[in-house]
């Protein structure tokens, strides 16, 4: 088939052949930030009463959402293989991220954004403090979150799907991003382990919520309680291992694209308006 190139988009020579998420992706309507990979599970704590389907579902549980749907377990346990940081900001108003960084596993490291800069533009905390608190610099700033990106495999105890129905899920790998109320407590566990010269990948962690009120708002926090040591690091693990780093790779390769085209458009835009 004939295709015409524009805007380093393959076009279809009939735009009737093509479909309509591959047309929203062409003409710029699909949202066009970096993912993590599909076949990954993600780990975090349900805080939403229903689903869109009006499916009543359980507050502060943990739920695993994979390609075959969304599942909740009242506790968890998991074991983390790698941890990496990152810095992101969410956008309410179009329900995506407006800025994400690289994901890094030292805050030395040097976290390129997919604006063309350094950590979602977040300052550092002296430069933080100095800000005014009523100043919108200030709100744009608590805007950039800091994560915690933790890859592993978890079990759901007593796991249910979104109908309630019993389910076994155990040892999925997946990533979970503690961040907001869920950092500190998860730093500080493994930190806790790294005191005692314990690797996380040798550990199993029980995960558990529990409720918090700040205000007029309700949420949950986890809980990281270490349970027991994995005797022997076995040929699957080094290959779960490895594929966890590729993709992180893959994704870091996604957001300096990103990262690259914003420094070229800015210095573009430098250009032009110097001349």
């Amino acid at each position: 088939m004939t295709e015409t190139t524009t805007m380093q988009t393959q076009l279809p020579e009939k735009i009737s052949t093509a479909s309509i998420d591959d047309m929203m992706k062409l003409t710029g309507q699909a949202a066009d930030m970096p993912t993590q990979s599909k076949g990954l599970a993600r780990l975090s704590i349900n805080h939403a009463s229903e689903d869109e389907e009006g499916n009543a579902l359980p507050r502060g549980h943990f739920s695993l959402t994979t390609d075959d749907g969304i599942f909740y377990g009242e506790k968890a346990t998991i074991r983390p293989f790698m941890r990496t940081y990152s810095y992101s900001v969410w956008d309410n108003e179009e329900g995506q991220f407006s800025s994400m960084t690289v994901q890094a596993p030292s805050f030395n490291s040097e976290f390129y954004d997919t604006e063309g800069g350094l950590k979602c533009g977040r300052l550092d905390a002296n430069e933080l403090e100095s800000l005014p608190k009523d100043s919108p610099e200030w709100v744009l700033q608590k805007s950039v979150k800091c994560n915690q990106n933790i890859y592993g495999v978890v079990t759901l105890e007593d796991a249910k799907d979104k109908k309630g129905k019993a389910v076994e899920k155990k040892e999925i790998p997946c990533v979970w991003y503690a961040k907001g109320a869920n950092f500190v407590p998860t730093s500080d566990c493994l930190k806790s382990l790294h005191k005692q010269k314990q690797p996380m990948w040798l550990t199993t962690i029980g995960l558990s919520s529990v409720r918090k009120k700040k205000g007029g708002n309700i949420y949950f926090q986890a809980e990281l309680t270490p349970r027991g040591q994995i005797a022997d690091w076995t040929e699957g693990d080094d290959k779960l291992m490895h594929e966890f780093m590729e993709t992180v790779k893959g994704y870091n390769e996604s957001i300096m694209k990103k990262h690259e085209e914003a420094r070229g458009d800015k210095e573009n835009f430098d250009t032009v308006v110097n001349e």
